[in-house]
């Protein structure tokens, strides 16, 4: 039984890896649900590494650090990356919004045109 749970967690710590790797790198590329999705992510992964770790559980930290680990390292083979992009909505990166001409800039240029 102890080995089916080391087992459950490494695969469960890999699926969360895979789901780092398919996420754009750049926060700024990130969707607003992307972001909190990464961050609930990242939570749960830090709390059951700390959990097991605290209650003695090595196997299942280990597992925890090596599922993720490998779980990220198979998320980043492009062609896995790429399907999962095309299949999922949610690992797709933000559209970019136009840039907007900021207020008080000249576009002479720099130079000021002066009338006497």
């Amino acid at each position: 039984m102890e080995y089916a749970l080391t087992a459950l967690v490494g695969l469960f710590c890999a699926v969360i890896g895979v789901g780092f790797a398919a996420f754009p790198r750049r926060t700024w590329e990130m969707t607003e649900r992307q972001r909190r999705i990464s961050s609930m992510a990242g939570v749960i992964f830090m709390i059951m590494f700390v959990g097991f770790m605290l209650s003695g559980r090595d196997p299942e930290s280990w597992a925890v650090l090596v599922g993720g680990i490998v779980g990220y390292g198979i998320g980043c083979i492009p062609a896995l990356r790429d399907s999962l992009i095309a299949r999922f909505d949610v690992f797709a990166p933000a559209k970019p919004q136009p840039a907007k001409p900021q207020p008080g800039r000249q576009k002479s240029g720099g130079r000021r045109n002066r009338t006497k």
